[in-house]
């Protein structure tokens, strides 16, 4: 549950001469209604995300902006961005910066390293020698697991915190996976298919461009009704682009396209009409459609309300991944996540990195 403070100062004769705003949320219980929903597969993604259930406040004025969240098990130190340009390296789980301009937007991002337990990188040397997968590729990066932590931070939304009142608000959500090349290696024990296709060596985070692998896209809107209450949320496109293997010369030798029914927002989201909240989980398992092997992996569960969202995920390494989204203050696709394809080792689970964006 997410709640918002307002502390002002007040001179002698009342008036406001400054003004803090605190940003905070309520960890979820252990077991919700949606989470009884999940299946098991879906659930052991959830579990292996330590952000789930770190709470991460921030407090913002006209001078500073915090934003302070618990120490993670495993993490040493944390890399500090602000509007991509890096900050500072600091082994302080907190953020604390001075040099800000009142009535402007930041975008803060925080990123950490920690090591897979021995169980989880026992459990992937295992999957990785049982499918056949070439041991040479398996390096020390198998096993590290990357840490996302995006706030978005609008000094001028000091009248929200203030007056909140419902309005309608939309947002549109576009994910998708893509190989960042023309061509990749075939990793598996499979001598049909030297190659498989990729989706171009100058394919880069593009919300618009239609070289892809797998396309999921949803809406949500709360308070659209005429009386000002109303939640709602649905898919309006799921696609899988075809496979295409290749021989060592580069020659075609066959196509083929993997089913979608694993790529689904497969459980009965939570909508509060009256509060207008929506939350649900959507879950991505794409195979390849010439081999077998690990799907690509990734989840996200999504939390909307009247002061924003907040968005807990994880996805493998491979391949590249975007996270598009038109906000409700903007009609253009904005990048909130992306993770640049490494290697086709980091198919298999555990799942190689996990984020935590809103505002």
């Amino acid at each position: 549950m997410p709640y918002h403070y307002v502390i002002k100062a007040l001179d002698e004769e009342g008036e406001i001469i400054d003004q803090v705003n605190v940003k905070t949320m309520t960890l979820p219980k252990k077991k919700t209604e949606l989470m009884s929903k999940l299946s098991k597969g879906t659930l052991e993604k959830m579990q292996e995300n330590p952000l789930s259930n770190v709470q991460i406040d921030t407090v913002t004025s006209d001078k500073m902006i915090v934003i302070d969240w618990p120490d993670i098990d495993g993490v040493e130190t944390y890399r500090i961005y602000r509007d991509e340009e890096f900050l500072e390296e600091t082994n302080e789980s907190k953020v604390v910066d001075e040099q800000i301009n009142a009535g402007e937007k930041y975008v803060y991002k925080i990123v950490s390293k920690r090591l897979m337990s021995e169980d989880a990188k026992n459990a992937k040397l295992q999957e990785m020698k049982e499918s056949g997968f070439d041991q040479k590729l398996i390096n020390e990066d198998s096993f590290y697991q990357t840490l996302t932590i995006m706030r978005e931070i609008d000094l001028n939304d000091t009248e929200a915190f203030a007056n909140p009142k419902p309005a309608p608000k939309k947002w549109q959500l576009r994910y998708r996976t893509f190989i960042p090349e023309d061509y990749v290696p075939n990793p598996f024990p499979d001598y049909n298919y030297a190659y498989f296709g990729g989706d171009g060596k100058n394919r880069s985070f593009d919300a618009e461009d239609d070289r892809y692998r797998t396309h999921a896209e949803l809406r949500v809107c709360i308070f659209c009704s005429v009386d000002g209450t109303g939640a709602t949320v649905g898919i309006t496109k799921i696609d899988v682009h075809p496979t295409t293997g290749y021989d060592a010369n580069y020659k075609l030798v066959k196509v083929a396209t993997a089913s979608d029914r694993n790529i689904k927002f497969r459980y009965e989201p939570l909508v509060d009409t009256k509060k207008g909240e929506v939350e649900y989980v959507f879950d991505h398992a794409a195979p390849n459609a010439l081999v077998p092997g690990p799907d690509i992996d990734y989840y996200y569960h999504a939390k909307f309300f009247g002061g924003g969202y907040r968005i807990t995920g994880g996805n493998d390494f491979a391949p590249s991944h975007e996270f598009f989204i038109i906000t409700p203050s903007s009609n253009n696709w904005e990048l909130k996540y992306g993770s640049v394809h490494v290697d086709f080792n980091m198919l298999f689970p555990p799942l190689d990195n996990f984020f935590d964006i809103g505002n």
